[in-house]
């Protein structure tokens, strides 16, 4: 960079002027910050590989509220995916209690021609 002043006369050269700066203030910052991620990344990919070794990892057991949240994992946004393309209107939804621990929620589909769903 020059040491004379410079006077920015329009805002494109000042945003050029001001990105200039920034980017000279914070470049040493960044590559400074990404080689320690690089080592720390490289050090947890070490420590793995000997627990890996160490020890066999247990198998993975699923109660079967948690297979059921797994398989019905993305149902609400294809639900609203489909309404918003099909209808052109968004579902509500309702929840009520059914007993303790246990909720029901119900779509609710109005359609443009007041039909419900």
């Amino acid at each position: 960079m020059s040491t004379t002043p410079f006077t920015p006369r329009s805002y494109g050269e000042a945003m050029d002027y001001v990105f200039v700066w920034l980017k000279s203030l914070y470049l040493p910052i960044l590559d400074f910050v990404f080689t320690e991620m690089r080592k720390y990344q490289v050090q947890i990919l070490k420590d793995e590989e000997v627990k890996g070794l160490e020890q066999e990892k247990a198998p993975a057991t699923r109660s079967p509220e948690t297979e059921e949240e797994h398989a019905a994992g993305g149902a609400l946004l294809a639900l609203n995916v489909l309404s918003e393309q099909q209808y052109h209107t968004r579902p509500s939804w309702t929840e009520e209690r059914a007993r303790p621990g246990i909720w029901r929620l119900t779509c609710n589909l109005t359609l443009p021609d007041g039909r419900r769903l």
